[in-house]
């Protein structure tokens, strides 16, 4: 191997370890960032020349490896709409076009997040903490959910169906909140003592969760790599359970995470000590042709 191949080869480490800190970093930054799912830094190596006169020259290239199938801590909630996912899953959500528009527009591409921390925002909707829209399947006239086209929940405005058992010219109960079950359910209260279902929350499962990219606000979008939404309620077949007033906590560990850090420092500056060797080297072969 030569000076000019340990330069490179120092350089790319230095740039891997530069890497890992950045994702140490963010692992640090939020943890306690609800429904957060730490990530590790992955080394691989790739040899430029190999040739045994010459000795094997080589390049180190990080990257980051989502790890979404981390269970994080579920903690209890003061928030009756809060929900968090033990088990296999991602809540459907979608984000609005912004603007300061009458009516409430969406973006057509689909994310998932564990965030389920959601609350009612001033036009009705649920949203988490990270302002993307709760998505389900909003019941019909008939009460039952329809189960063909996901749509952003509003909980606003909410009117009383009839139903058959209400006696002949009773008043049309008033609205009196809302609330969240285990099963996914959104369920509308009134003041005859009745609920009524306002939609259904299904739950997104992915051949390779680890694979899904990762966006802003603790949300991810699908790849080819983890394969397309499987759609479920929860407790059924792989998807996990529901709990309610409740929120799930970051992945992130501290204590392993600072240890990470250490190992990175030492190794940074070991790449560092090679690249001012390697310069000297050179300086000591340019000085031989003075």
């Amino acid at each position: 191997m030569s000076v000019f191949s340990a330069l490179d080869t120092a350089v790319s480490g230095l740039a891997s370890q530069s890497h890992a800190f950045t994702d140490i970093g963010n692992n640090i930054a939020n943890s306690q960032t609800t429904g957060y799912k730490a990530t590790d830094t992955t080394f691989a190596d790739y040899v430029l020349n190999s040739e045994a006169l010459e000795g094997s020259s080589s390049t180190t290239v990080a990257r980051t490896q989502q790890r979404t199938e981390n269970q994080g801590t579920i903690t209890n909630s003061a928030n009756k709409l809060a929900l968090a996912i033990s088990g296999h899953g991602f809540f459907n959500v979608v984000r609005d076009n912004g603007g300061s528009g009458s009516a409430t527009t969406f973006q057509t591409r689909q994310l998932y997040t564990r965030n389920g921390d959601f609350s009612q925002n001033n036009d009705g909707y649920l949203v988490n903490t990270s302002g993307e829209y709760l998505e389900g399947y909003v019941a019909g006239a008939d009460g039952q959910p329809n189960t063909a086209a996901l749509q952003p929940i509003n909980v606003g405005n909410i009117t009383y169906r009839p139903d058959p058992a209400d006696l002949p010219g009773a008043a049309i109960p008033n609205f009196t909140g809302v609330s969240m079950t285990s099963d996914g359910s959104v369920m509308a209260s009134f003041d005859n003592g009745r609920t009524q279902l306002v939609a259904r929350i299904p739950l997104a499962t992915f051949a390779d969760a680890d694979s899904l990219d990762a966006q802003n606000g603790q949300s991810y979008s699908a790849t080819v790599d983890s394969g397309t939404a499987t759609l479920g309620y929860a407790g059924t077949g792989p998807v996990g359970d529901l709990e309610t007033s409740a929120v799930e906590g970051s992945t992130t560990s501290l204590d392993t995470d600072l240890t990470k850090l250490i190992v990175a420092q030492q190794a940074y500056g070991a790449n560092a000590k090679v690249v001012t060797t390697a310069n000297e080297m050179l300086q000591t072969v340019l000085a031989m042709k003075q």
